[in-house]
């Protein structure tokens, strides 16, 4: 109804001005109009449509920001419903939202608490990062604390605060961020930007911050981010970053695990450094740490290495990864390996023994085969007794579908798809 009254007194005030009157004569070096005082000239209404236009504006700011205002999650809720979009193409639902978060944010969160959920019918906007975004602006202590009662709303509460301080603060919202960091599903896409102008002063603060997991997983999720937003100066970065924070960034990049796809933990982006693919080997070798070794066999590293030298690279995955999933994860390095080099693949192939690896690693030669290999691989399927064919199967169909996503994202620039 505001802005129907809104357009009604505007249109109301255009009409009802007329058309504009003789312009008095204008006051010029302190002579005003003949016959009136300096005072009277000075005040001489103005009733142009312009002027009855502002005040038509003023007076929906007014009802719609007044400092009496008062602000309910029933009418948050009413407008998400609606759905309904203002003259200026702003969602009256968000509009709301946030007046009600810069004028009382702990009333607002209360409210969500009670209901016992951030989510609302119809919304299409982030309530929750709307809230703690206005908060942080105005107590990013208070904000923080509140986040940690959010329960199933925690991350995207405290993702809020974080990238909110993060604009002026920087140092705050890296130390904000270390001390809360098991909240985070994993170490690739923390809320630290690396686009705005701060950039150099949050790399900065991540560095100082005391050696350790959070340092490490940090540095390695922040040059990630670099690596995206401003790949010339994150090789700068590098090769001017000391050894030791060299180090601790590579261990950050094992840790900071996105999350499970298919039962298997998926890498974050691997920059393309120099020495850095080296420096993430030989940790492996270093630590025998298995999870860090299927990271490696995962990410592009692994990929690019079984490419160039697919015996190498299936040698080196089955000395450090045990078990099932070493099997698969080893076995995957067929599909890149026969799509670059299918002689080199087929030989490796072969030189394994009779069983579910061999099995599951044709699979992955089948899926990345071009056409020109598909009489090769026609035989040998043929070969394979029924219960192994229809493994073989159901191993190609998922490599096949994890191809395709990998050549959309990269086509999209997402640097997953590398």
């Amino acid at each position: 109804m505001a802005f129907v009254s809104f357009v009604a007194a505007a249109v109301a005030a255009w009409f009802s001005a007329g058309p504009p009157a003789a312009a008095p004569a204008k006051r010029i070096a302190g002579i005003s109009s003949p016959g009136k005082s300096a005072t009277e000239a000075d005040e001489t209404p103005d009733t142009s449509p312009a002027k009855a236009l502002a005040a038509a504006e003023r007076a929906l700011a007014e009802e719609f920001d007044s400092p009496n205002e008062h602000f309910t999650g029933e009418r948050l809720a009413e407008l998400c419903l609606a759905d309904t979009i203002d003259l200026a193409g702003q969602d009256l639902a968000a509009r709301y939202a946030r007046r009600w978060a810069m004028k009382s944010p702990r009333e607002m969160y209360e409210w969500f608490q009670r209901r016992g959920s951030f989510d609302l019918p119809g919304s299409a906007q982030d309530i929750i990062a709307i809230l703690f975004t206005e908060w942080a602006k105005q107590d990013a202590g208070a904000a923080m604390q509140a986040a940690l009662k959010c329960c199933q709303n925690c991350g995207g509460a405290m993702r809020a605060v974080v990238s909110a301080v993060q604009r002026t603060d920087p140092t705050r919202a890296v130390a904000l961020l270390a001390e809360h960091l098991d909240y985070f599903r994993g170490g690739w896409d923390l809320p630290l930007s690396a686009k705005d102008f701060g950039y150099r002063a949050t790399w900065e603060a991540i560095n100082q911050l005391p050696a350790g997991r959070s340092r490490s997983v940090l540095l390695a999720s922040y040059f990630n981010d670099l690596w995206t937003s401003r790949r010339e100066e994150s090789v700068r970065i590098w090769q001017e970053l000391p050894a030791e924070l060299r180090a601790e960034l590579v261990t950050g990049s094992f840790t900071g695990v996105a999350a499970m796809r298919r039962g298997v933990r998926v890498p974050q982006p691997i920059p393309r450094v120099e020495g850095m693919d080296e420096m993430r080997r030989r940790y492996v070798e270093t630590t025998g740490d298995a999870a860090a070794a299927a990271h490696f066999v995962a990410s592009r590293s692994g990929r690019e290495w079984a490419q160039r030298d697919p015996a190498a690279a299936v040698t080196w995955a089955q000395q450090y990864l045990k078990g099932e999933a070493g099997v698969k994860a080893t076995a995957r390095l067929f599909c890149p390996a026969a799509a670059q080099n299918f002689d080199a693949a087929l030989q490796a192939l072969e030189a394994l023994p009779p069983g579910v690896f061999r099995v599951r690693a044709l699979g992955n030669l089948a899926a990345g085969a071009s056409t020109k290999h598909a009489a090769e691989v026609e035989a040998l399927l043929a070969a394979l007794p029924g219960e192994d064919r229809r493994l073989v199967d159901v191993v190609r169909r998922a490599a096949e579908s994890d191809e395709k996503l990998r050549a959309l994202l990269k086509a999209a620039g997402n640097p997953r798809g590398e």
